[in-house]
C-alpha cells in the first residue's frame, strides 16, 4: 500500500469514519495517479447508481497538456434526487 492511500486511510481511522476499499474503482479517466476516492449512498432505492461524489488525484495532467509540472486535485459531484431523509452521507 503506497504512502498516499495509508495516510487516507489514517485520517479515515482517526476520524471514526467508515469506509470500504476497492482496489478496481475506475472513474473511467486514466490520468488519475495515487489515490482516487467515490463517496456513495447507502440507500436501496438508488441501486447501483449510487454514487454521490467522486475524484482523485492528477498530478501529471497538466504537465502531460504540455504545461509545468503541477499537483492537483479533482472532484466531481452528483445530483441525486434522495426522497427520503433518512439517506445520510
Amino acid at each position: 500500500m503506497g504512502r498516499s492511500i495509508g495516510l487516507t486511510l489514517q485520517r479515515l481511522r482517526e476520524r471514526q469514519i467508515a469506509y470500504g476499499l476497492n482496489w478496481r474503482l475506475v472513474r473511467g479517466l486514466d490520468y488519475y495517479t495515487r489515490t482516487l476516492f467515490e463517496i456513495t449512498a447507502s440507500s436501496a432505492e438508488l441501486g447501483t447508481q449510487n454514487a454521490l461524489c467522486g475524484g482523485g488525484r492528477y498530478d501529471k495532467m497538466i504537465e502531460g497538456l504540455g504545461g509545468p509540472t503541477t499537483p492537483a486535485v479533482g472532484l466531481n459531484t452528483v445530483n441525486v434526487n434522495v426522497k427520503k431523509k433518512e439517506v445520510m452521507v
